[in-house]
């Protein structure tokens, strides 16, 4: 089983630098079985675009 674990020593977004790496890591968060995981993976990918939430 693949999982997804965020720390404080390391910020998605600075990892997703490519499109295979982005790919691997959307892939991996859609197969844990909890949808808030998915969309944490979304949101950094959006960071790493520059995209931002607004309140």
């Amino acid at each position: 089983m693949h999982y997804l674990q965020r720390t404080g020593d390391v910020d998605a977004p600075d990892q997703l630098d490519n499109g295979e790496v982005i790919a691997a890591y959307l892939t991996v968060a859609l197969e844990v079985e909890n949808s808030d995981v998915f969309l944490a993976a979304v949101a950094d990918f959006a960071r790493t675009r520059g995209m931002t939430v607004r309140p």
